[in-house]
């Protein structure tokens, strides 16, 4: 019996998984999509390591405005934009707060 709390990502990782992406705490769907997207890009598209292309795609989604991230991506249809929700200014920075990118951790074996 293990001595310490095993979480789902570090299940994963125990049963086979060479690396997960979880998250500590609840966030938005469009955030994590920005995230997740940014993240491929940088690991799949440029061979960035796993851990470094969350750091890098964590440091975007805080730094980017929402102009920025949605021209960074335009085939994906946006949660707001499916929702019908009021059109935010682009020029404003969306994801500035911790609690948007800081709750994503990698676990590796």
């Amino acid at each position: 019996m293990p001595d310490e709390v095993v979480g789902l990502p570090t299940g994963l990782v125990q049963a086979g998984a060479q690396g997960v992406i979880g998250s500590l705490w609840p966030v938005g769907d469009a955030v994590t999509c920005a995230m997740m997207a940014r993240f491929y890009e940088l690991w799949r598209g440029h061979g960035a390591d796993p851990a470094e292309a969350l750091r890098q795609a964590q440091r975007w989604v805080r730094d980017s405005t929402l102009g920025a991230i949605e021209s960074s991506y335009p085939e994906i249809e946006w949660p707001w934009q499916e929702m019908d929700l009021p059109r935010l200014d682009p020029a404003v920075l969306v994801h500035r707060s911790p609690t948007h990118w800081a709750a994503f951790q990698y676990v590796c074996s």
